[in-house]
């Protein structure tokens, strides 16, 4: 698994245990209702991602991966150039 998701996770636990103050059941119920909304996002993302996948197919897949990966440089160009200029 992603170490990222595992941080997020202990941290989700961890606050969620420190807000309630150790009541079991509210955190139980909580963490649930987490889980589960969380599940569900997953099963949608799954279902529309299988939807998408006959749209973008052959040229439109490549431009998006093109326009995707110029967003990524133009983003993160800014964000250099923010970090720098603030110094």
């Amino acid at each position: 698994s992603v170490p990222s998701v595992i941080f997020f996770w202990i941290g989700t636990v961890s606050l969620t245990i420190a807000q309630f103050q150790g009541k079991a059941t509210r955190t139980i119920v909580y963490l649930s209702a987490v889980v589960l909304t969380y599940f569900f996002f997953d099963i949608v993302k799954i279902y529309l991602a299988s939807k998408a996948k006959r749209f973008f197919a052959g040229e439109r897949q490549q431009l998006v991966k093109k326009a995707a990966g110029l967003a990524l440089i133009i983003f993160g160009s800014l964000i250099i150039y923010k970090v720098i200029a603030a110094r």
